[in-house]
This record gives structure tokens, sequence and C-alpha cells, in this order.
């Protein structure tokens, strides 16, 4: 009973305090909310509104540097596709008048190449030489003036799932005409080119493809993985798989160019065990006769190991190896036999080198298959 009295004298004692604790609680919690209902909302942002208007900023930056190309004369078709006759696109890469675009915009062998630049005046173009690795084509025209050359964007900080947006110059003289995407991969076709979702078609091939800021990250160009011909990927446009040969590649192939001569793809010559490549070892299954390869030695069934010193696991990594390699150019390939690690050093030839030497070898089988022949015949009789 004593303990029951003690304890109910304390909450008496005790009880203003909790109260008037209480009713200040409750009062500041009034203040805050009032004062919160002071604070007007933030005003609503048009996220739609600010993307469009950085797109537009980034087409008119690179305006300037982006041309209109007509080609006259030269073939109607090659094979079964007929070849397009409408404006092409491109962009100058230096003050001088030095102009890169998509070698696809030359396959017919035009007599006659005009570049516009905007609505302005016309030039004759000459074209310099063309990079058969990258499908790139340099002209070269005499402006009055120095051109506006644009901005690139550093390949470091390029990564997917940025904006990117494909401009080309065809159907308004004034405007580029532009389309938008993201980037979906990098190092695509054996480590040339950026991948977009952006539509990408004869109309922008040769045009740039920007970031959002407005910086080219590259060229617009047809490629594919299976095949280096300049028609290679034409057919897939506007199916939300483009490419772009990324910019280090193609100013770095704008300076060989240069001088005038077409770099072509240095070539091994050999055939390798079928198989998908990314998971079947580049075991050489054919070496073509009269090659650097052949010369130093290098056989059927070796399993090249290494190039230039770097791994070689699988056919995709020799792909990727050989893929800016030129005609030409010395490396030194390791290869795996019997246990035993072999390196040579040989000169990679071109396709037209590669194609001369299969020519000869067939000749070489077909005249011996003759003397056989008339062996058999000499005996018979």
């Amino acid at each position: 009973m004593k303990k029951y009295l003690a304890a109910l004298a304390l909450l008496v004692a005790f009880s203003p305090s909790v109260l008037l604790l209480a009713q200040e609680t409750e009062g500041t919690a009034d203040k805050k909310t009032d004062a919160a209902a002071a604070v007007p909302a933030p005003p609503q942002v048009d996220l739609g509104a600010l993307e469009q208007a950085a797109v537009q900023a980034a087409v008119v930056k690179v305006e300037p540097s982006v041309v209109r190309i007509e080609t006259i004369g030269g073939l109607e078709s090659i094979g079964r596709m007929r070849l397009g006759t409408g404006p092409t696109s491109g962009l100058i890469i230096s003050p001088e008048g030095y102009i890169v675009s998509s070698a696809f915009n030359f396959i017919g062998k035009p007599t006659q190449v005009i570049v516009q630049l905007g609505s302005k005046k016309r030039y004759a173009a000459k074209q310099i030489a063309t990079d058969h690795r990258l499908n790139l084509t340099l002209l070269k025209i005499e402006p009055e003036g120095k051109l506006v050359v644009p901005e690139m964007a550093n390949p470091q900080f390029i990564k997917p799932g940025q904006w990117a947006i494909a401009v080309g110059r065809t159907f308004e003289l004034e405007h580029p005409n532009p389309t938008v995407g993201v980037v979906s991969a990098l190092g695509r076709i054996w480590g040339r080119a950026i991948q977009t979702d952006a539509a990408t078609n004869p109309n922008n091939y040769g045009g740039p493809l920007l970031d959002i800021h407005g910086r080219v990250m590259g060229i617009v160009a047809p490629l594919d993985m299976q095949s280096q011909q300049v028609i290679a990927g034409h057919d897939r446009y506007d199916s939300g798989i483009g490419f772009a040969i990324s910019n280090d590649l193609l100013l770095a192939s704008a300076e060989l160019l240069k001088k005038g001569e077409d770099l072509e793809p240095g070539l091994l010559a050999i055939g390798t065990k079928r198989g998908n490549p990314a998971i079947t070892e580049a075991i050489i299954s054919k070496v073509l006769d009269g090659t650097p390869l052949a010369n130093a030695g290098i056989k059927e069934k070796d399993k090249i190991v290494a190039l230039d010193k770097k791994e070689i696991g699988y056919i995709s990594h020799l792909k990727r190896a050989l893929a800016m390699k030129l005609a030409g150019e010395k490396v030194k390939i390791t290869v795996e036999r019997d246990g035993k690690k072999i390196e040579k050093e040989i000169a990679l030839i071109s396709a037209k080198q590669a194609g001369k030497e299969y020519e000869k070898l067939m000749e070489k089988k077909r005249l011996e298959a003759e003397k056989k022949k008339k062996e058999r015949e000499k005996k018979e009789k």
C-alpha cells in the first residue's frame, strides 16, 4: 500500500510538467506544418522540352561542318544491287577542305563529286583515297576561306546508354537531318565501331554521330561483322542496329589517306577451324602457298597463340588483333605445334595479293592435273 501511494504521489508531482511538454511539442508541430504550407511547391520541369532543346542545340553546333555530297556519273548497279543517285553526307575535318565520308557513297565510281556547304556555294571535290579497313573515303575541296571543324568527343568518356544523334544533310539544305537514339555498345565490328539504335541509312552515311553536347563520336557507315566489303551491312539500315567509325580511328586514317594511297587491310591469308569465333581456338586449317606465312614455315594444324605478343585464345581475338593492320605491315606471330611455341615475323598481304597467289596455286594445280592426265593416257597406249 505504501509503494502504491508513493508512485501516485510521483505521478501527481510530475503531471503538470508532462502536460506542458506535450502541449509544447504539439505547438511546435503545428508551427512546422504551417511553415511547410507557406513554402511554395517547386515548379514542374518539362523534361521532354529540355531534351528536345539539348538535341537541337547539339545539331546546331555541328551544322557548319556537315556537308551535302552529290555524285554524278558512274555505275548504275553492282551485281543485283541498283545504286541510288540521291545526295548523301560528309564531315569537314580540316579548315583547309578535307572531308570524310562513307566509301559506300562512292561504290558507283562517280565521274564527278560535288560538295555543298549548307545552302552556300558548291565545290567540285577530289577523291583522295579510301581506307578499305574502315570503308572511309577522304575528299578534298578548295574553299575560299577556312572551314569550321567540329569538336571531337573524348573516346574514353563515351559510354553505352548515353545519347547518340546521327546527322546527315540531304533533305533540306538549310538544316541538317538528325535521328536520335543511344549508344548501344562500344568496340563493335572487331573493335572498329560504335553501335547505336539511332536510325542510320544512305542519307546520313558519312555524317557524324554526336553526343548530346554536339561533339563528334564517329562517322556513320554501313558495316558488318562477317565482311569488309563496302556494301556489307547496307541492307540493315533503319533496323535499330547502326554503326559509326570511332573518331580516333577515322582521324588517324585521314592522316594516312592524305598521302593519296588507298589503305588495304592486312591479311595472314589462312583458313581457320570452323566454329563460333568467340569460343573456337585459332587453329590453322589452310595456309595459302606462296604467301609470307607459308614461306615462314607456318603449317596447317598450327594453333595461333599470340600476335605481336598479345595473347590469342580464340578466333575472335585474332580478328580483333588484325582489324586495324595494314597490308605490308610486319607482325610477330606465335604458333603452338606439338607442345612447342614457334615465333615468326611476317608481312601481312592485301586481298589482291592473296587473290594473285590463289590464282597461281590454282594454275599450278591445273598444270599438274593435265600432266598426270597425259601420263595416264601415255601408259594406256
